[in-house]
């Protein structure tokens, strides 16, 4: 069965993140999503050729196991509940519905029960990555490689010709920030804490290049996750120095605070800084966090309908929320539909309900009260939950996607392993 769920692994990270597909952007989601559906399709065929597969019992007795059961049983109870249920079942929109809900939940069971090898997702992913990148370079120098944009149009002609901006082989920017949120702090710490590895050092060429295309799209959820997780992690690199650690907590929140107080005093520029101010200071624009804090008022309307197994996974967009308006850059009067929350905890709260953001929510806080406590242990722990806390960061800001989902649902099941393995020391 190990050998089962490592194959799994290599074909996410080697077939799913770089796979396209045919019709382009047009139809890069549900080309995914039907490649991810048929790579979990066939290991659990595979099952009954592999003798053995029982899970590990004492893996149903820890609280982030069990909460996370817990948010797939709300999950289905929001589906069979819903008012859109079927609908619920694939996804109105985004391709999340609770079929892809419940292939998160086993990818987590099955890489938690039977870990697997960092060096190989780091690598595999590594060499996936550097082909995004280099679609994405080359899109950005105004060509349209593998005839992803329609019609001979380029990066540059997206808000114009184009609806949206679409990126190299993950497609939508804020999925594409998403992944670089997950995979640069992997690159960047096992090249500087896996000593024992003479090869690591190859992981510079997607670590640059990752580097360079997130300065490009300039999405600034990538740039607060790099930041806030490198901030927040030096407790844990300082774990085998109690005092520095504690030091450094109380630091951070000094600095936290000093921060907050002097934003909230100057108005330093335009931009997220002037927002930010202006927040702080009670004035708050719906236009802000490009149309977010707008987005969250409507997505808080739908919650407030049915909070406790809202309307079902990946219903959002059936409400019919949006906006009209006279867009200038494509000067056009548009319609937009709210299909997703823009913030990963609003969206898990307006579509399957407060019972599963809190099991989901408590799973985190689990796996991260682990993480703490073990990183002395193993600088394997330590990379993994790092590159962990940066996505749920920029998931404040961002969505969760069957092109990007799979591969943060992997590496809390490595964590939840390296953790338990841990306490076998």
């Amino acid at each position: 069965m190990h050998k089962a769920v490592t194959g799994y692994g290599i074909a996410l990270l080697t077939f799913h993140l770089p796979f396209v597909g045919p019709g382009g952007y047009a139809c890069i989601l549900t080309n995914k999503f039907l490649l991810l559906m048929g790579l979990t399709a066939v290991l659990f065929a595979a099952f009954p050729f592999l003798g053995s597969w029982k899970f590990p019992a004492k893996e149903w007795f820890t609280l982030p196991h069990r909460s996370m059961l817990l948010f797939a049983a709300a999950s289905i109870v929001s589906a069979v509940l819903s008012p859109f249920w079927k609908a619920s079942i694939l996804g109105s929109s985004r391709k999340e519905g609770l079929v892809s809900v419940l292939v998160y939940f086993a990818i987590f069971l099955l890489f938690s029960s039977y870990g697997f090898s960092l060096r190989l997702a780091a690598y595999l992913s590594g060499g996936s990555m550097t082909v995004f990148c280099l679609i994405a370079l080359l899109q950005f120098d105004g060509r349209n490689p593998l005839a992803l944009y329609p019609n001979g149009m380029n990066y540059y002609g997206t808000g114009t010709d184009y609806m949206w901006e679409y990126l190299g082989t993950i497609g939508n920017v804020d999925l594409a920030a998403a992944a670089m949120s997950l995979f640069i702090p992997l690159y960047l710490l096992y090249i500087f804490l896996q000593k024992e590895d003479p090869w690591r050092f190859f992981l510079l060429v997607p670590l640059a290049l990752c580097s360079v295309v997130t300065i490009k799209m300039g999405v600034l959820a990538v740039f607060c996750a790099l930041c806030g997780g490198a901030v927040l992690s030096i407790p844990v690199l300082l774990g085998k120095h109690k005092s520095a650690q504690k030091l450094s907590v109380f630091s951070i929140l000094a600095a936290l605070v000093c921060l907050l107080a002097f934003l909230r005093k100057f108005d330093l520029s335009g931009g997220f800084l002037h927002e930010l101010h202006e927040i702080l200071n009670g004035h708050i624009s719906g236009e802000y966090g490009s149309q977010r804090i707008a987005i969250w008022r409507q997505v808080w309307e739908v919650i407030r309908e049915r909070p406790l197994f809202g309307s079902g996974p990946d219903t959002l967009s059936l409400w019919g929320k949006g906006f009209t308006g006279y867009d200038r850059t494509m000067q056009a009067q548009i319609t937009t539909v709210i299909d997703a929350a823009h913030n990963e905890y609003l969206n898990i709260w307006a579509n399957q309900g407060i019972i599963a953001l809190a099991a989901y929510l408590t799973a985190l806080t689990a796996l991260a009260a682990e993480w703490v406590k073990n990183g002395v242990r193993g600088t394997q722990i330590t990379i993994c939950g790092c590159s962990i806390l940066c996505y749920c960061i920029q998931a404040f800001f961002g969505m969760s996607s069957c092109m990007t989902a799979p591969y943060f649902w992997m590496l809390l099941g490595m964590l939840s392993y390296r953790n338990r393995q841990s306490k076998r020391i």
